[in-house]
This record gives structure tokens, sequence and C-alpha cells, in this order.
């Protein structure tokens, strides 16, 4: 079985990262790489990192091998009459009573103290004349570019994109020759917007620029002249004060459930009888 390295370096370092890629699939269950990873840290007890790699190849392949016999099992399970079995029907009232119901008792009760919380109107204005800024979506440029050493070539370059029928691919086609071939993603400056890290001029250019669009003019850096193409546009929308009340308003409950909480917790530490294990 061949998984990604970069997987076992995950279980190396402990990550919390979710790796949801499909290795293989059983009768149309999916078997992913947090399912082996798990079964890998159980049959190891941790130590994977530290095995010889025959050691690991052997850790891999039983760890499929338990996650395949596992999902044939609930197959079998699940087409066997073990749910009308008596003992089956007392497990099963007895997790409801153990976990389930005090799971939604749990979460009811939270739910219903939350909706005790009140903000109103005066707090909820000072909340968004504070915050405001947060609110709003930064614009977002995708832009690419092609770098001449002369204006009069950026601007060669600008007519000859203008003519084609389709721009996007024209100006792709010469950006892969100009700027290092067609794999390098030189021209592909990402997503941009107002505070990226970018010459004056060139920031300006691209931030009046709409998608699907190409400067209409060359633009002079100190690294030579640009053409600029962008692709999409995203953000930019600067949300009211009326859409973002009720967002305001839910955000303000949490904190005060918050802060609520804590005391109501911290009283009742004081009278618990806690005792750590020595």
């Amino acid at each position: 079985m061949k998984l990604l390295k970069t997987l076992f370096l995950v279980v190396a370092l402990m990550s919390t990262v979710v790796m949801g890629r499909t290795v293989v699939t059983v009768n149309g269950v999916n078997i992913q790489e947090r399912d082996l990873v798990m079964i890998i840290q159980k049959i190891t007890r941790g130590q994977y990192p530290s095995l010889s790699e025959e050691d690991k190849k052997r850790a891999e392949r039983i760890a499929l091998d338990e996650a395949i016999a596992l999902v044939l099992t609930k197959e079998l399970v699940a087409k066997s009459d073990i749910k009308k079995s008596k003992a089956y029907k007392e497990s099963f009232v007895e997790y409801v009573k153990k976990v389930v119901e005090p799971q939604i008792a749990y979460q009811t009760w939270i739910e219903r103290e939350l909706n005790k919380m009140q903000a109103s109107d005066k707090e909820i204005k000072a909340y968004y004349d504070e915050n405001k800024d947060k609110f709003n979506q930064p614009k977002l440029s995708h832009v690419h570019h092609i770098l001449s050493k002369t204006e009069k070539e950026a601007k060669d370059l600008i007519a000859l994109i203008s003519k084609a029928k389709n721009q996007k691919a024209a100006f792709m086609k010469i950006a892969s020759e100009k700027m290092g071939g067609p794999d390098t993603g030189a021209s592909d400056l990402g997503q941009l917007h107002d505070k990226s890290n970018m010459a004056p001029a060139f920031k300006a250019a691209y931030m009046k620029m709409g998608a699907n669009s190409l400067s209409k003019k060359p633009v002079k850096t100190q690294f030579g002249y640009h053409v600029i193409y962008v692709d999409t546009v995203t953000g930019g929308k600067k949300a009211s004060f009326k859409e973002l009340k009720p967002l305001i308003a839910k955000t303000i409950k949490g904190q005060k459930f918050d802060k609520e909480m804590k005391q109501r917790v911290n009283k009742l530490r004081e009278k618990a009888k806690i005792q750590f294990a020595q």
C-alpha cells in the first residue's frame, strides 16, 4: 500500500489536520487516510516514526487489512437480525440513557440559557461602530502580469492581446512564453488586495480593474513595464448595519453567556470536591 509521505509526518507530529483523501473503497464505502492513521497509531502504540521501513510497511498492510475487515464486518452485522435480539435492545436503551440523553440534555440546556441573554440596540450599535472594519470583506483580485523591459513592447502586447477573441487565453499563452514557461506560475501573483505588498503604481492599477479585464496601458514600476490581467474579483462588499445586526446580536449574547457561565462555574468549583490523581 502506498500512502502519502506527509501522512505519516503528520502522525509523527501529532497533528490535528483532517486527512480526507480516500485510500480505498470497499463496496462503496470510502476508507480514508484518517481511518488508517488511527489504526496505525493503535497497532504501533504511537511508535510508527521510529520503526524500520520494513516494519512501517508491515504496519500499513495490517492497518489496511483491519480497515477493510471492519467495513465488511459492519456489512455482515447490518444484514443480520441482531437488532431483534433482547441483548441488543437492552444495550441500545442503556446507551441512550447513559450517552445520548445526557448529551441532548446538555445541548438543550445550553441553548435555553443562551437564549436568555439579551442584546440591546445600543449595545449592538456600539459593537458595530467599534468593529465595522472587521465585518467588511476585503476586495480580492486574482492578478496575472507580464513584465516587459520597454514601454513599447508592453504596448504592443496589450494591442495584440486586445485583438484576441479570448483575451485570457491569449494573455496566458504569452505570459507562459515570457515569464519562464507554463509550469512556473511566474505570471500568477495570486489573490491581491489593497494591503498587499506591491509597488504603489501596480497596486493602484489592479485595484481599479474588474474581473476578466486587461490593463489598457502599461504600468511602470522599478522592475519594468507590466501588462496586467485580472482574472477574478471577489469581496469588497461593505455590509450595512441592518444586515449585520442579527449577527452582532448573536455575538454579544454569546459573549455575555460565556462571561456568565465562567462566573457560575467558578462558584461551583469553589464548592465542589475536586481530587487530583496522585
